[in-house]
């Protein structure tokens, strides 16, 4: 089973295969760059609308709460994206290790900790990810035809 679920000529869409989170998703540029304005125009241009469909369908797929946009880029290699679904489930887990978070919850510090905790190797991705990761390919399909 292939874990991309969009490829155009600037972006490979795929599945995190590190951490078992349905609707987590890495977009990964084609071109080498390390700042958006070493892409070239039209993949600057064609990257919001992408990244809008990507949540969308994310949300949809997993009902998250929030869904998470990152770019870090500090260990280094090529420009990359992080689309992190803040699940109920995750919610819940986060809250019995930091409930002072109660009523403000700190995105960087939960998406740094999810990846540990949920942390697994591409063989032991649950099926729930794998379910989640063809609902999202389905709505990217219909939203690329409408």
């Amino acid at each position: 089973m292939t874990m991309v679920v969009f490829e155009d000529q600037h972006f490979r869409v795929s599945q995190c295969r590190t951490c078992d989170i349905p609707g987590y998703l890495i977009v990964d540029c084609k071109v080498q760059a390390v700042f958006l304005a070493d892409l070239p125009l039209e993949a600057q241009t064609a990257l919001g609308g992408l990244i809008g469909k990507l949540e969308i369908a994310i949300a949809k797929a997993t009902r998250a709460e929030k869904v998470y946009c990152a770019k870090f880029g500090e260990a280094g290699g090529n420009l990359h994206f992080h689309l992190f679904p803040r699940l109920i489930t995750i919610t819940t887990d986060y809250l019995k290790v930091y409930p002072d978070q109660q009523h403000l919850i700190h995105g960087p510090i939960l998406f740094d900790w999810a990846r540990e905790y949920y942390k697994t190797v591409p063989e032991s991705l649950s099926v729930r990810v794998r379910e989640c990761l063809e609902e999202i390919k389905g709505l990217i399909e219909r939203s690329q035809n409408s």
